[in-house]
């Protein structure tokens, strides 16, 4: 099996953002593991590599509102020409939490798979990694289980997809 190198591995949160409103805050969103191509300034979701994302990045400081009332963490673009009116953005996370996946200068796609797998995070991929998992005939009580556990929200996501590439086609028949 492949080995994929990990100094480059990030842990990214998956948002809706419009060109015009910003970053939509929304806890149910999924996470991904994409490596991060800094020559492109995009993430690549290294489960699904055709699915790449333009990269937005925190700024070490908060908003204010007028009365001085800070709230949440900036974002910015790191390349303005990649983001179209409408779409799907990766903001990294912290580190820390996938510590143990870069623990080694390279892993293999089975341990971030089962990384996924046995998170307690809602990521995009894993449902669609414990199907590939129950046609090879293990665990399958278990993979039920998480398939299940994500259905709403992978429904709801879905959903926001839909929603997304309909105002997409919108714009482009204008």
């Amino acid at each position: 099996m492949p080995q994929i190198k990990t100094d480059n591995i990030k842990l990214i949160d998956l948002r809706f953002y419009d060109k015009n409103l910003g970053v939509e805050v929304d806890d149910n969103m999924p996470k991904a593991i994409a490596y991060y191509n800094s020559d492109e300034k995009r993430y690549y979701n290294v489960i699904e590599p055709y699915e790449s994302y333009p990269a937005f990045k925190r700024i070490p400081y908060s908003n204010t509102m007028t009365s001085g009332i800070e709230y949440g963490s900036k974002l910015y673009v790191e390349d303005p020409n990649q983001i179209d009116d409408l779409g799907i953005c990766a903001i990294e996370c912290n580190d820390e939490l996938i510590k143990d996946l870069k623990a080694n200068p390279s892993i293999e796609m089975n341990d971030i798979e089962k990384f996924i797998l046995s998170s307690d995070m809602y990521f995009k991929d894993k449902a669609s990694i414990a199907v590939k998992k129950l046609e090879q005939r293990r665990n399958r009580r278990k993979l039920f289980r998480i398939i299940n556990n994500d259905r709403e929200k992978n429904d709801a996501y879905a959903l926001k997809l839909f929603y997304i590439n309909s105002q997409i086609a919108k714009i482009k028949q204008k």
